[in-house]
């Protein structure tokens, strides 16, 4: 975990995440996370993620625009995990810590395990790239609903 985001999180902060998605909190198991903090949940016999990153990472805009991205993909029929609103209705909410923000966002879990090391093979690598195609054709001329949504491309760097 990256260690700025480590020293800002705190119970309190899970604790309000797991309280504006009606989360049980003997249900809630921490999954790991490199820029943000997931779990996973059971709620009603389903499985379910949170997922609690901080601003210092990404913004409201960027994880709207995944929701986004996300949606449009579920509309066009491939299997994606939809994001769930919280209690009050939001796709994201936000949560004040010490330097920024923390953002939690709940979604569907998507059926299937883990990838072991004896996956990896030549069907997996199919399975994948055909996945990957059908996202390809899917977003063919996919427009933002706002700018701000867009993401960085993979080569942007700041300096």
């Amino acid at each position: 975990m990256i260690r700025e985001i480590k020293e800002q999180f705190t119970e309190e902060i899970l604790t309000e995440a797991i309280k504006r998605y009606d989360i049980n909190n003997d249900s809630v198991r921490l999954l790991g996370g490199y820029e943000c903090f997931v779990y996973e949940y059971q709620k009603n016999n389903a499985f379910f993620i949170l997922k609690i990153s901080h601003t210092i990472r990404r913004s409201m805009n960027n994880i709207r625009g995944e929701i986004e991205f996300l949606n449009f993909l579920s509309n066009k029929g491939l299997a994606v995990s939809n994001a769930l609103p919280s209690t009050r209705g939001n796709m994201v909410e936000e949560i004040a810590a010490e330097n920024g923000s923390f953002l939690a966002i709940s979604y569907e879990m998507s059926p299937g395990k883990e990838v072991s090391g004896e996956d990896w093979n030549e069907s997996l690598y199919e399975k994948w790239g055909e996945f990957m195609g059908k996202i390809h054709h899917a977003t063919k001329g996919y427009e933002w609903s706002n700018p701000a949504f867009k993401r960085q491309a993979w080569d942007f760097f700041s300096v």
